[in-house]
């Protein structure tokens, strides 16, 4: 490993993945591959996983979406 920072994005339900199928597609524990980066960011709002003890370098953000576009400022002239 180069030492440098490293975040993963899961962008399906972390709770299968991490236990379940994810496992079966990597050919080996996602759970033991996810342990060592600095952060694993679960691009799905917790309510919709199944309950599941998360890592500390794992944490539900929710779903990514298209930014709103920038607003003028109000006020003025």
């Amino acid at each position: 490993m180069l030492g440098l920072p490293a975040v993963v994005l899961v962008h399906v339900l972390y709770s299968v993945f991490a236990h379940v199928w994810g496992d079966q597609i990597m050919h080996s524990s996602v759970a033991d591959l996810l342990a060592p980066v600095g952060q694993v960011l679960a691009l799905t709002a917790p309510g919709f996983d199944t309950p599941t003890d998360v890592p500390a370098n794992t944490e539900y953000v929710g779903p990514i979406c298209r930014p709103e576009p920038a607003r003028p400022p109000s006020g003025g002239h």
